[in-house]
């Protein structure tokens, strides 16, 4: 189909799909950048998603271990009678698998968290600050040559000004 047959509506929603898509994967990479500004604005969030997060390290970091710890006992009895081995492993395989979906649940839960701050306002994401930057320049493009000239641009968000300030300590 030569490109001239192609419905101009189509492309623009195929644009705005990959952009939203786009869009949603940096707010979800920047999670963790997220949650250092949540710490600095808003405690009491913060600690609801550090307990979700730490619940989650903590199964998740366990939960292998721990799985082969069942499987090594339950290998010991195999002399003793083969079916002990085979539940052995059995448990610790069911161990390890709770183990990792609960922590899975948790981490989930952990980024709920900070996605419900950013939808609430409690904090800005960084991906919005810089499509609200770029929609500034592109309303005054005399500000590019601004940039440009002094390679510093004054912080307008809370985000600049919190990265700002740990790049200066």
């Amino acid at each position: 189909m030569p490109v001239n047959d192609v419905d101009p509506r189509l492309l623009l929603e195929d644009a705005q799909a990959d952009t939203i898509r786009l869009m949603t994967l940096r707010v979800l990479e920047d999670i963790p950048m997220t949650a250092v500004q949540l710490q600095v604005q808003q405690k009491d969030l913060f600690g609801d998603y550090d307990r979700a997060q730490a619940e989650a390290d903590f199964r998740l970091g366990i939960a292998v271990p721990l799985g082969l710890v069942i499987l090594a006992i339950g290998v010991t009895f195999i002399d003793v009678e083969w079916w002990v081995a085979v539940i052995g492993g059995l448990i610790g395989a069911l161990v390890t698998s709770v183990l990792v979906f609960r922590g899975l649940q948790k981490q989930s839960e952990a980024n709920d968290i900070i996605l419900r701050s950013i939808i609430i306002g409690a904090v800005e994401a960084p991906v919005f600050t810089l499509i609200q930057e770029a929609l500034d320049l592109k309303a005054n493009p005399s500000m590019v040559d601004e940039i440009r000239r002094h390679k510093t641009v004054r912080p307008r968000s809370t985000w600049q000004r919190l990265r700002r300030r740990f790049k200066a300590e």
